[in-house]
């Protein structure tokens, strides 16, 4: 992993700011952003050195996936970057089961108060805080 990690959204105007030909730093990328394109068949992302694919398997195997209906077979491929998901799934290479339950030990003296009343930490709402906390348990593997 190199020392900069740039954690990319979809959101256009990061594509339009960020230097793709930046060969200083690791981009990390969501869901089907990697194999996004523009009406001329260009990658609007065109590097991505690790993803993540939390999803449920019957979202991200559905052949009907409404961003990319390939998807499930760009996974199935090989010629993918390294995958988070939530298994490492045999017909996916380079899929990696996303360590939940060491990521979440970082976080067991973390409460939340929900309407007035203190709640044990006990999940993520989104993917990029999912890349956040591998962050951080990569960081304290010493990687």
């Amino acid at each position: 992993m190199k020392k900069t990690l740039v954690i990319m959204g979809t959101h256009p105007n990061g594509l339009k700011t960020f230097d793709w030909s930046r060969k200083d730093c690791d981009v990390w990328m969501f869901n089907e952003a990697p194999t996004a394109k523009d009406p001329s068949g260009k990658l609007l992302y065109p590097k991505t050195d690790i993803l993540f694919q939390l999803h449920h398997e019957a979202i991200w195997r559905n052949p009907k996936n409404r961003s990319d209906q390939k998807h499930s077979e760009w996974l199935k491929s090989g010629k993918t970057p390294p995958v988070y998901m939530q298994e490492a799934y045999p017909d996916v290479p380079k899929s990696i089961k996303y360590p939940i339950k060491e990521v979440l030990s970082l976080l067991k003296n973390i409460t939340l108060v929900v309407n007035g009343q203190k709640r044990i930490f006990k999940y993520f709402s989104s993917t990029p805080e999912y890349a956040l906390a591998l962050v951080a348990h990569l960081w304290k593997e010493g990687k």
